[in-house]
């Protein structure tokens, strides 16, 4: 994924004052961001777009990253 894209992902969850963040691909987004929360990271912001679920995160120390889901559409 290019920076546009981690930009664009950043966006849609409410901020973009780090574009340099990390995006992971997980099979469940909000469970994956329950996980990280019960290990010491904070959820910042969460968005659900038409092709995805993303959650922006803060690991404990402060690092951004985004946990997205793709969603594929119906039919």
């Amino acid at each position: 994924m290019g920076s546009l894209h981690d930009h664009h992902l950043q966006q849609r969850c409410g901020t973009d004052d780090n574009p340099t963040g990390r995006v992971f691909a997980v099979a469940n987004g909000d469970e994956s961001a329950k996980l990280a929360e019960t290990l010491g990271a904070a959820v910042v912001s969460s968005a659900d777009t038409e092709w995805t679920n993303t959650a922006l995160i803060k690991d404990p120390q402060g690092a951004p990253l985004v946990l997205s889901q793709f969603i594929p559409p119906p039919g």
